[in-house]
């Protein structure tokens, strides 16, 4: 009997086993493959999601390092400006690495004028300085604020580029702020004091220097202000090596200096018992802050350990006739042996140099001519001429010491006062093209400049000569400012030739002085360059003779022109007694700057973001 289906419902058969078996596999295959495609597809994606990631932070990356190179740049553009004696730029553009990057700068506080903790009077502003870079549609935008001191360099009694030396045979007393961006070396043999509350080594400080001292350098205790005739006077000295060997202290070559290491007597691992010297770095801070009921805190001593930091400045660029300055407006002309206008359609290679520029009174001298042009340019040659006569100087120092007979224009500064060339922005300016150096010099000389009828600031690429008392009536703000400046007494005659030393007479000069010194290798001198008593150079015979000086000394250079080495005794010189001191009045108000003061500047960041 057939059966009945009606009853089975409509339900489909089931396929036989292997017919079900055959479709699986071939649904898991295609599953397989569907979810193998989608998973490729998926892998492809994210390695190219994480090329684009890569690609995207190497680009920001590299437009952050871009970003601060544009930062660094507006920074140098501040530098630069009060290098200048300009107010900042507010935009410009750094060409790096094929991309052009743009930056402003906005002032955001200042200029103001303030007392420094050193004593000496800054002015600081504050900017702001913003970076955008695109590239590649990537982009930064980066800013920094920093705070810009300008500081009158004239306001140190000393300041260095280099190593500073400092060991006199008779007593000097150095009452003004000292600062060396190099070592400090200190010797004393009648004695060396720092009367000031500033005494600044960017490197170390050393108190010896070459030979051993005969005395104890000595430094005064820290007091807010060492002009104030109430203010607490107190010196105390540095231990020298001899001091140490006698306590049975071991030290290498110097005494109590940033050599110091500390001598633990008992080896208790502190410098509290009797017979312990602390190191440098504790014990100087104890020996020369304040005293007892000092009020405010400070210190007069400081190294690169504790703090001491370089300042920037512009250098021997300050005194040159051109600089480099690509786009400039100045070539060189083989024809002339000088640089010229650029002609039309010509790049310049050149610029004049800032005291080049602003000079209101320009006297150019070749060896044997020489021509005069005021502040717009036109030729006063005639009328200067009463003032100025072509003359010789016998350079000891050149022909390797033999000597040498050289060419010299003398202006006298009296004359000039009479002939209405005085310059009204007080800056004169000597040039020498093609100066040359130490055997075929070219010099200047002021004589007969007692009296001053205003502020005057002489600058020069070539070696000034002041002759005889300068500035000492009714004293200016003044200022020599060269390659290398040489002091003449009122004796001097000009009748020096070889193997002879005329005598000098006593002589005063009321000036700050910015000079070139030679370096200190060489021949001629144990004692290297002579040091800073030195580097005003002196020709005659001085033994026993007053030279007294009234301003501040800036050594921020070595002289290009005059690289004789230091030499005294046969035709060279014998040292005067030394009165050298700093003027406070250059200290005490800023209308007592002579015109035109170098400037250094320290900028520091305050924040970046």
């Amino acid at each position: 009997m057939k059966t009945d289906r009606s009853g089975r419902g409509l339900g489909f058969r089931p396929a036989p086993a292997t017919k079900r078996r055959g479709a699986v596999l071939i649904l898991v295959a295609v599953l397989v493959a569907v979810m193998s495609a989608a998973g490729a597809a998926m892998l492809h994606t994210a390695m190219h999601t994480a090329n684009d990631l890569a690609q995207l932070e190497t680009r920001r990356v590299d437009a952050q390092f871009l970003g601060r190179a544009a930062l660094d740049a507006g920074q140098a553009a501040i530098e630069t400006a009060y290098f200048g004696r300009t107010t900042p730029p507010t935009e410009g553009t750094l060409d790096l690495a094929g991309h052009a990057l743009d930056y402003s700068i906005t002032t955001l506080a200042g200029p103001t004028l303030e007392q420094a903790p050193e004593g000496y009077r800054r002015w600081y502003t504050v900017h702001g300085i913003e970076a955008r870079v695109v590239i590649d549609g990537v982009s930064q935008v980066q800013r920094r604020v920093v705070r810009a001191n300008q500081i009158p360099l004239f306001q140190y009694a000393v300041f260095y580029e280099g190593d500073l030396r400092i060991h006199p045979g008779p007593q000097m007393i150095l009452a003004g702020p000292v600062h060396t961006n190099g070592d400090l070396h200190n010797r004393s043999a009648s004695g060396l004091v720092f009367d000031t509350n500033s005494v600044r080594a960017a490197g170390d400080l050393f108190n010896w220097c070459i030979t051993a001292s005969s005395n104890q350098v000595r430094f005064r205790k820290w007091v807010p202000n060492p002009y104030d005739p109430a203010a607490p006077v107190t010196f105390v000295g540095a231990e020298r090596k001899s001091d140490f060997d006698a306590a049975g202290i071991a030290t290498d070559t110097g005494g109590f200096d940033s050599t110091f290491a500390g001598h633990d007597a008992n080896g208790d691992g502190d410098y509290e018992d009797v017979g312990d010297v602390g190191p440098w770095a504790e014990r100087a801070l104890e020996l020369w802050g304040p005293d007892s009921g000092v009020a405010g805190s400070g210190q007069t001593v400081l190294d690169a350990t504790l703090g001491a930091k370089p300042i920037v400045h512009n250098g021997s660029a300050e005194i040159q006739r051109f600089v480099p300055s690509p786009g400039g407006n100045h070539v060189w002309d083989d024809e002339e042996g000088d640089f010229v206008e650029a002609p039309a359609g010509v790049v310049g290679t050149h610029t004049k140099g800032n005291l080049h520029a602003n000079a209101e009174l320009v006297v150019d001298f070749d060896g044997s001519s020489w021509s005069a042009f005021d502040g717009d340019g036109n030729d006063v040659t005639a009328t200067l001429a009463p003032a100025v006569t072509v003359t010789t100087t016998f350079n000891g120092y050149a022909n390797n010491g033999g000597g040498q007979v050289q060419p010299t224009l003398s202006i006298d500064m009296a004359v000039l006062a009479t002939t209405g060339l005085h310059p009204p922005n007080g800056l004169i300016y000597l040039g020498a093209p093609g100066i040359g150096t130490e055997s075929s010099l070219k010099h200047f000389r002021l004589t007969n400049g007692s009296e001053l009828i205003g502020p005057l600031s002489v600058a020069s690429d070539a070696p000034i000569q002041v002759h005889g008392d300068y500035n000492v009536v009714d004293k200016k703000p003044a200022a020599v400012m060269a390659d290398q400046v040489n002091l003449l007494s009122n004796a001097w005659n000009n009748s020096k030739t070889t193997g002879t030393l005329p005598r000098a007479t006593t002589t005063s000069y009321n000036m700050s002085v910015f000079s070139g010194e030679t370096d200190a290798t060489g021949g001629g001198s144990s004692e290297g360059n002579g040091g800073y008593h030195n580097v005003l150079r002196f020709h005659e015979n001085w033994s026993g003779v007053p030279c007294r000086i009234r301003g501040s000394t800036v050594i921020p250079m070595t002289s290009s022109h005059f690289p004789a080495w230091f030499r005294g005794g046969g035709h060279f010189y014998n040292p005067p007694r030394r009165d050298f001191g700093f003027d406070p009045d250059l200290i005490a108000d800023e209308a007592n700057l002579p015109p035109f003061t170098p400037v250094g500047v320290e900028v520091s960041v305050i924040a970046s973001y």
